[in-house]
């Protein structure tokens, strides 16, 4: 497993009537390039040279939305019977959760000394002493943070994802 957690600042910049999604390095100056920036899109090539499973990213910057997932299903890893464990286990899962949409700009703060989406994450019930859902996580994300913070927070998956889940424990 791996687990990246990127908490500053994003930038959109426009090429050709689209937008590009990018991370902003402490040390960027005020108007940046984009050899100045982290692409989102290079990023999430570079994570195809990983040789692990199971890949999770979580985002907390603005504009950092990759694709969006509609769905409120939940689930308890405790429901699920080994066979469907070993097969999550088994299989590629890449999985991005942003802090907002690829539109939204995201709360620096507003929970204590943390943003929304960190407190946020902080917080969720279920990784009380047990071992936790990333899309479980996700959906948490998407109840609680429109309560303090105008932002929606977004699911987004990697090339190789083979559509199962990651567990994990906090």
């Amino acid at each position: 497993l791996v687990v990246m957690s990127f908490h500053g600042h994003g930038h959109t910049l426009t090429f050709n009537s689209r937008d590009e999604g990018f991370l902003v390095p402490f040390d960027c100056p005020s108007t940046p390039t984009p050899f100045n920036l982290i692409s989102m899109r290079d990023l999430s090539k570079w994570f195809q040279y990983i040789k692990s499973r199971h890949i999770l990213i979580l985002l907390d910057c603005c504009f950092s939305g990759l694709s969006v997932l509609r769905n409120k299903q939940t689930l308890n890893h405790k429901d699920l019977n080994i066979k469907a464990i070993v097969t999550n286990l088994k299989s590629s899962s890449k999985i991005v959760i942003n802090a907002g949409t690829y539109t939204e700009s995201v709360s620096d703060g507003g929970w204590g000394e943390n943003s929304i989406f960190t407190g946020s994450i902080i917080s969720c019930p279920i990784f009380d002493n047990t071992v936790g859902s990333a899309l479980n996580l996700y959906y948490y994300l998407l109840q609680t943070i429109p309560r303090y913070s105008n932002q929606t927070p977004s699911i987004g998956k990697l090339q190789g994802d083979m559509g199962t889940d990651i567990f994990l424990s906090l």
